[in-house]
């Protein structure tokens, strides 16, 4: 299961909190950032590219105190403004704990709209309805965090049934395809 943080939630951390208009999560100041700190393996985030005709929004994603994406919206040359555009995800052999994603707006004066953040929660070993495979002591994994090979699948499967079960908007056909 995957839990969707809206842009106005009070989870997400706005620095500097004047720098963002607080109806639709926008800013234009070129050093502003968004925290989010969560407990999970998976993260998505979503929002809105203005038209071409506008100053291009560029931004960094780091997690965990790592830069792992730039995203350049110049590149796309939308005709008409982009909802729910996929700005970045993490890597889907993200460990299940806690972590950190701070995104940077860093082109001064381009409008940077954030949408949504998707999260995929920890996954509980010691949820019964989660069979566990055999690991041989020798490579038993050293962190209780860590997530089995089989949680990974099961939890895979789980969601593609829940999100086939919807309608497909772009949106969620991007969910999908990382998730299985």
């Amino acid at each position: 299961m995957t839990t969707n943080v809206s842009a106005d939630n009070t989870l997400i951390i706005y620095e500097p909190e004047n720098a963002w208009f607080l109806n639709d999560m926008t800013t234009t100041l070129a050093g502003a950032t968004a925290e989010f700190s969560f407990d999970g393996s998976f993260v998505l985030v979503f929002g809105t590219i203005p038209p071409r005709n506008e100053t291009a929004p560029i931004s960094t994603f780091s997690l965990d105190g790592t830069v792992s994406f730039a995203f350049d919206t110049r590149s796309l040359g939308l005709r008409e403004t982009g909802h729910n555009q996929g700005f970045s995800q993490s890597s889907p052999d993200l460990l299940g704990g806690l972590h950190t994603l701070i995104i940077n707006s860093t082109q001064a004066g381009a409008q940077f709209t954030l949408g949504s953040i998707i999260f995929a929660p920890s996954i509980s070993s010691s949820i019964s309805a989660f069979p566990s495979v055999p690991t041989p002591a020798s490579n038993a994994p050293s962190s209780t965090n860590a997530v089995t090979t089989s949680q990974k699948i099961i939890f895979g499967r789980i969601v593609g049934g829940i999100l086939s079960s919807w309608q497909k908007t772009r949106k969620e056909e991007l969910l999908d395809s990382i998730l299985l």
